[in-house]
């Protein structure tokens, strides 16, 4: 995040929501990654990802890095322009003050384009 436009005033990161249950999607995500499992990976530091491509075909997957990635950024970003994270229907912002719950963005849509329509009304 350090190539940060100078007209920048937020920055949001809205995750869509993989194992929501029960979940209209659910249908949809099991046939483009066919029947079989995937490996699942435990997202870290230092974990290595032979085929992303293999790797996002796992729900799991997709919300281990999200989750990862949010708790991450949480922990490290302390700049003066403010980061939104969504992440499980919660949203914190994150700026050089700290971190802080944000109860009016708060929702419990699945898919990432809704919330981020909801972050701009």
């Amino acid at each position: 995040m350090a190539n940060i436009h100078e007209d920048c005033s937020s920055i949001h990161f809205c995750c869509d929501e993989y194992e929501k249950k029960p979940s209209l999607k659910n249908h949809l995500r099991e046939k483009r990654s066919g029947k079989e499992c995937g490996k699942i990976y435990a997202v870290e530091d230092k974990c290595k990802v032979p085929k992303f491509d293999e790797f996002l075909k796992e729900s799991s997957n997709k919300t281990s890095l999200l989750h990862y990635l949010c708790s991450r950024w949480t922990a490290i970003y302390r700049e003066e322009i403010p980061l939104y994270v969504t992440e499980d229907g919660s949203c914190s912002v994150v700026n050089a003050g700290g971190e802080q719950v944000i109860e009016d963005l708060q929702c419990n849509h699945e898919e990432a384009d809704t919330i981020m329509a909801f972050h701009l009304w």
